[in-house]
């Protein structure tokens, strides 16, 4: 289906049809409910809109008595249009409702989980020591390896080697992402205060 094209669609369309077959046939109810709302999804990008809803109209006479939500909430958006239509039709309003409901904390919590990452970004896997700390204070300074390595009485060689655990840590490549992932992240300020 995610595919989009004519043979996929039909393709598709084959297989949902005979897993619908085998699992009304073993009486699998919570399955079937499954492979109507893909038939409904897949006849409707299809442009069977009508057969579409018929499907999942059957879906939700299945489901509703024990009111699953989640499962239509995981197919996306294409499904809350199908409910909507639904619920124009009268069909399962209360039903809907909640599932529409649950779309719309979905929504909500996807937007807050946005700002948050934008506002607090996640903490790192291992925190710097406090050797690491200094250079980085040295980095964000712009002094040479050899510099920073006079300062803290250390070798060139191991100013390098703190810096190559420092990019692994922050996830960078160079001096300057390292020095801005630090700001970002607020550890040179945390470091001073």
């Amino acid at each position: 289906m995610a595919q989009n094209t004519k043979d996929s669609r039909q393709q598709a369309a084959d297989l949902l049809e005979q897993f619908s077959d085998y699992l009304t046939s073993i009486h699998n109810k919570s399955s079937q409910i499954s492979v109507l709302a893909l038939q409904a999804l897949q006849l409707d990008s299809q442009g069977e809109e009508s057969v579409a809803l018929e499907r999942l109209t059957a879906a939700l006479n299945l489901a509703e008595p024990g009111g699953c939500i989640r499962l239509f909430v995981d197919l996306g958006p294409q499904m809350a249009d199908l409910l909507k239509q639904l619920i124009e039709q009268n069909v399962a309003v209360d039903y809907i409702g909640r599932i529409l409901d649950a779309f719309k904390q979905d929504e909500h919590r996807a937007t807050q989980d946005e700002s948050d990452q934008l506002t607090s970004p996640p903490p790192l896997v291992e925190p710097l020591t406090n050797r690491e700390l200094e250079i980085l204070d040295l980095l964000a300074q712009w002094l040479q390896n050899k510099e920073i390595a006079e300062k803290l009485f250390i070798s060139p060689e191991t100013v390098k080697k703190h810096l190559n655990n420092i990019y692994g840590k922050l996830s960078v490549s160079n001096r300057r992402q390292a020095v801005e992932k630090a700001e970002i992240l607020g550890i040179l300020a945390r470091h001073k205060g």
